[in-house]
């Protein structure tokens, strides 16, 4: 079907910026909101194409797709060490809390690629709150001396 076709082609044309952008910049990334732009500046626009050209070009297809391009290997760092963080609660209610909220972002990874849409930075906050908080009560003390 037609939007098979489109998903599959939005796909594979971001996944291709993102590599281009993430080996051009040597795994720096290529900035925020950079994405589009490289969409439009690289991606060849031909007679066939037309009709999927610039599909998702802002949102990347996907989270993933999205920090690899803009972000680069630090994104993907930062992106890991979240998952980690998460991984590692030990308190039940923060943990529940916390991959609730990670959900979010997974299913981010397979398709839409906004950093503020749909409430993005709400569950990233509640991610951050419940890693500290779970911290603060089951953390190793610092002893004042």
């Amino acid at each position: 079907s037609n939007v098979q076709n489109l998903t599959t082609f939005s796909f594979v044309s971001n996944l291709e910026i993102a590599i281009g952008n993430f080996i051009r910049t040597f795994g720096f990334g290529i900035g925020l909101g950079g994405h589009e732009e490289m969409y439009y500046r690289y991606m060849t626009k031909d007679i066939f194409l037309s009709y999927y050209y610039g599909i998702n070009a802002a949102s990347a297809h996907s989270l993933t797709i999205r920090i690899i391009s803009e972000l680069g290997i630090m994104g993907i760092f930062i992106y890991i060490i979240l998952f980690y963080k998460v991984f590692k609660i030990k308190s039940l209610e923060y943990s529940a809390i916390a991959w609730a909220s990670l959900s979010h972002f997974i299913v981010k990874s397979f398709k839409l690629g906004g950093y503020f849409d749909y409430g993005s930075l709400f569950f990233l906050l509640l991610i951050i709150t419940a890693i500290r908080l779970d911290f603060n009560e089951n953390g190793e003390k610092l002893s004042k001396y």
